[in-house]
């Protein structure tokens, strides 16, 4: 059953109620500002890109609600000891996510130009995924913070359920698959540039993570010994 209003604002403190509200009106924002900068309303990939989006987003925020409250709790506000040049990964993985839609309304939008079926269904089908398994492993893993750091705060330790009985890194995996779907969607292939160079960054800040992990979080390299594999099975 859904959650009513007053069971959510117990489960949720005001920080964790400010992420969900400002998540819930991201893909609203979307696809205001695609259609301001392709100057039409009648671009159907944006209404399906910023659909999509939202209602993975309540589903998200419904599962995360009753399962696990307290990761959105702790990803409503920047805490202490987060790595600096983790500060500066997630600034640019902010701004290359931002550059897709902007890049797809600029190159296409104006046109009003419509994804052929098969990309659009594979955008969708990868962004789906994606957020299925983001959302499966934030369900699991009560450190999955927005920065990187060591939770000594939050009795800090190492998540093997779930997901994480298979990657190090499931969360990024699974982002990289909604990261690949969304130029899909919107039928840009100059916003595949722009995903490209955020694959290149998602990339970077898991091997920054895992290391710090390792160098810093008690039983992480044994982990590390059983689970081989940090994103991509079979590859890395």
């Amino acid at each position: 059953m859904l959650e009513t209003a007053g069971q959510v604002t117990q489960r949720l403190n005001r920080f964790g109620l400010r992420l969900v509200v400002r998540e819930e009106i991201r893909p609203v924002l979307y696809l205001l500002l695609m259609a301001i900068l392709a100057g039409t309303w009648k671009w159907w990939n944006a209404w399906t890109f910023a659909a999509v989006l939202q209602v993975t987003t309540i589903v998200y925020h419904v599962i995360l609600v009753k399962k696990n409250p307290e990761v959105l709790n702790a990803r409503g506000t920047r805490q202490q000891g987060t790595k600096t040049v983790d500060k500066w990964l997630l600034g640019t993985m902010a701004l290359l996510g931002l550059a897709v839609p902007v890049i797809a309304a600029l190159e296409v939008g104006e046109a009003g130009w419509t994804a052929p079926l098969w990309m659009l269904t594979a955008g969708v089908a990868l962004v789906v995924c994606g957020m299925v398994g983001i959302t499966w492993s934030m369900a699991v893993n009560r450190h999955f913070e927005v920065t990187v750091r060591i939770q000594q705060d939050r009795q800090h330790r190492v998540i093997t359920g779930g997901p994480y009985a298979y990657l190090r890194h499931p969360g990024y995996a699974f982002g990289l698959l909604a990261v690949i779907g969304c130029p899909l969607v919107l039928g840009s292939s100059w916003a595949m540039l722009a995903t490209a160079c955020l694959t290149v960054v998602l990339v970077v800040r898991t091997a920054f993570e895992d290391r710090t992990l390792q160098k810093e979080l008690e039983g992480y390299r044994d982990y590390k010994v059983k689970v081989r594999w940090r994103l991509v099975p079979g590859v890395w």
